[in-house]
């Protein structure tokens, strides 16, 4: 059955009387929407049959139910939504939906891969100008979404999680833990991930891997890996089983991939398979810039890594892999084992009003020490004393003066010795609250005691696309 236009909406509920199937719909009626629906109250009862039909610029609307499908979009243009306030799941054992063309609007749904072998959404480098909004992508035992290069990707509040892939071989009994992520792209130019969870990975919440990506900002999002409190995707429960939450792999050749972090809380990053698991592991040619971020109970908050030995590589054409420049401001680290680690001569890491809070084992922890440009300003640390990387004069250590430490707030009280105690820093003229610092009277640490209130904080640096 053709399409039947939404503008007729009178007439289609007065057919839909006649019969005795009266609907009531949530969604406001409008030209070039149409509804999909296993009752038969809508125009199809297949998602898969609706797209099909679909022309650009067309609007599918999805009631509730549970879909067994594997989706994939046969026109570029189209928006595919869960009906408002509906459960929408599509189900199938491994991939559950290529995205394969551009322009398109993907919002609501639960992608269930059923912990299938095969990567549950899988995103061409056809897909550019795509939006993922509010959508659940699960049990995967492969990467939950795996991304190749399109240009100018969204995904905003969302989950993902439960990407894991374990095996165990029956006769040797030897279990084998793989990389699945939570996103892993190779070569996206212009990535913004809003708002979102990711959790219980048995690889990186975020992988960004060679390819010359570029011009990824992320933002407003959790990333955990704490204990599986269950036996999953082969793993047994009570493991670690993930790396990073966010980790980086760049050519040296094709420039300098830029990453902008802002506002994340990422927690939980231990692993009973690899060393130096980090929340994040920013490593090779990369610039990334990390504003406001809260880690804790991790093994390392921020792993820092130069350019050292690491020499050809095939995935770079048997080029070199360069070493990260990192700038680091407003964030609070504290109960973890290390807050920045620093490798291999880094160059350019640049830490500005952090607080290394309570119950970090190791404020600093060198694996190779740094070269030029390593420069530590107005960091505040907690406790009677600072490391010698802090030598700097704005640098301060502070046992008192704090709202509540128990609790990890960090902000000072009236009084505290740090406000006011700091340097003017170009780079952090906002503080982690928002609020603008007044020039000559910079605190040390992430929170102005008497900031000025500023709704226009400046826009992401170094000319990253904001969608």
């Amino acid at each position: 059955m053709r399409l039947i236009k939404k503008n007729t909406y009178l007439l289609l509920t007065i057919l839909f009387s006649l019969v005795g199937s009266i609907s009531v719909f949530s969604e406001s009626a409008s030209a070039g929407s149409y509804y999909v629906a296993k009752d038969g109250s809508g125009q199809f009862l297949t998602i898969q049959a609706a797209l099909n039909a679909a022309q650009s610029g067309e609007i599918l609307i999805v009631k509730s139910g549970a879909y067994n499908e594997l989706i994939s979009f046969p026109r570029q243009g189209v928006t595919l939504k869960a009906m408002n306030g509906e459960v929408v799941t599509i189900t199938q054992s491994g991939r559950v939906m290529n995205i394969d063309q551009p322009n398109l609007v993907i919002e609501g749904f639960i992608l269930d891969g059923n912990w299938g072998a095969s990567d549950a959404v899988v995103i061409s480098s056809n897909a550019n100008n795509l939006v993922l909004r509010n959508v659940e992508i699960k049990n995967s035992a492969r990467d939950c979404v795996d991304m190749a290069a399109p240009a100018n990707v969204l995904i905003e509040g969302s989950k993902i999680h439960d990407c894991i892939w374990v095996e165990v071989n029956e006769i040797t009994k030897v279990t084998t833990r793989n990389d699945a992520h939570g996103i892993v792209t190779l070569g996206v130019k212009g990535l913004t991930i809003r708002n979102t969870e990711i959790y219980y990975v048995s690889g990186d919440a975020i992988q960004l891997q060679y390819g010359g990506w570029d011009n990824v900002l992320v933002e407003g999002c959790r990333f955990w890996n704490t204990k599986l409190p269950s036996a999953r995707g082969g793993a047994p429960a009570n493991s670690y089983i993930g790396e990073n939450a966010i980790d980086t792999k760049y050519c040296e050749k094709d420039g300098r991939g830029r990453i902008y972090l802002k506002n994340i809380t990422a927690y939980g990053w231990h692993s009973d398979y690899i060393e130096n698991a980090a929340a994040f592991n920013l490593k090779h040619n990369i610039y990334a810039e990390a504003d406001g971020i809260t880690c804790y109970e991790s093994e390392i908050c921020f792993r820092a890594r130069g350019p050292g030995p690491n020499g050809p590589n095939s995935n770079c054409g048997d080029t070199p892999l360069g070493g990260a420049w990192a700038t680091i401001k407003n964030a609070v680290m504290y109960n973890s084992d290390k807050g920045v680690r620093y490798e291999d001569s880094i160059q350019n890491l640049h830490l500005y009003n952090n607080i290394f809070g309570n119950n970090l084992v190791a404020f600093f922890n060198s694996a190779g020490g740094y070269g030029s440009g390593f420069d530590v300003k107005n960091n505040l640390f907690y406790g009677s004393s600072k490391p010698s990387e802090a030598s700097h004069s704005s640098n301060l250590a502070a046992a008192s003066g704090f709202v509540n430490p128990a609790t990890n707030d960090y902000h000072p009280l009236a009084g505290a010795s740090w406000i006011d105690a700091g340097i003017d820093i170009a780079e952090v003229i906002i503080d982690r609250d928002a609020n603008r610092r007044i020039s000559g009277e910079y605190d040390v640490g992430a929170f102005e005691y008497k900031g000025v209130s500023d709704t226009t904080p400046p826009a992401a640096p170094s000319g990253l696309t904001v969608r």
